[in-house]
């Protein structure tokens, strides 16, 4: 959800062709793509823990897609508390 949030924040940031916002607009295409490889490790772990009761192999994999999703997410959170606005000019 958050990340078609911020996909419909970008798309009214691109219509305003500002200056100020390009550095914004960038910050918020990373942000959605490691949201995306977020969502998609969740859904790799859920999908591989629900065949694993087939087979025992497969454990070592969903620890390696755990990690990885780990390592994305302390990223994203380090990221998030660098992020900052554009400042506004006092006629906006």
């Amino acid at each position: 959800y958050l990340r078609k949030t911020i996909k419909k924040l970008r798309y009214i940031l691109e219509i305003e062709k500002k200056d100020s916002y390009q550095n914004l607009i960038s910050n918020l295409k990373h942000l959605q793509k490691t949201l995306g490889k977020i969502h998609d490790c969740d859904i790799f772990i859920w999908y591989l823990e629900k065949i694993s009761d087939k087979d025992q192999n497969i454990s070592s994999l969903v620890n390696r897609e755990r990690y990885k999703r780990s390592h994305l997410y302390s990223s994203l959170i380090q990221e998030m508390s660098e992020f900052s606005l554009p400042e506004r000019s006092p006629d906006t």
